[in-house]
């Protein structure tokens, strides 16, 4: 008996450690989703034309609705404490704290430093094109014109 007893043990410790793994697989799937969902903060549009829904505590931004904790959440559903705004309008209101507004302030760096870079390299782009359709064979006249060259009137 006492050897059954343990056998029976041993499995209701594995069938709860079983049960804790699929619990965390769960938790750890649902918060994957919501990450995925706030982390493709990735273009301009994401962070200056798409409003995206945020939690308020006490007239100050907690986060975003999707990735604030259950009852942060619960609360600014009950006050009617949601507010619809672009990441950069709401990076531009107060925050609970610095900690939690950091996230989202380095996305749209990010994305402004990514458009920045593009917009350079498309200047840059342009410039050569202008450049080599400039200097291109048959492209210069034989009536070049010098801006400072002298005249002599004959008289």
């Amino acid at each position: 008996m006492i050897d059954e007893l343990d056998a029976a043990q041993q499995r209701v410790r594995e069938l709860e450690i079983e049960l804790a793994l699929r619990q965390a697989r769960d938790d750890a799937s649902r918060l994957q989703k919501k990450l995925g969902r706030i982390a493709t903060l990735a273009t301009l549009d994401d962070i200056a034309v798409v409003p995206h829904e945020w939690a308020l505590v006490d007239g100050q931004v907690a986060g975003h609705v999707l990735v604030v904790d259950d009852q942060v959440l619960s609360g600014a559903l009950e006050r009617g404490d949601v507010w619809d705004a672009t990441v950069e309008v709401a990076l531009q209101a107060p925050w609970v704290d610095g900690e939690t507004r950091e996230p989202y302030h380095c996305a749209c760096a990010n994305v402004l430093q990514t458009v920045m870079q593009e917009l350079r390299e498309a200047k840059a782009a342009q410039q050569a094109s202008d450049l080599e359709a400039r200097w291109a064979p048959g492209a210069v006249s034989g009536n070049s014109a010098r801006p400072f060259a002298r005249h002599t009137e004959a008289s």
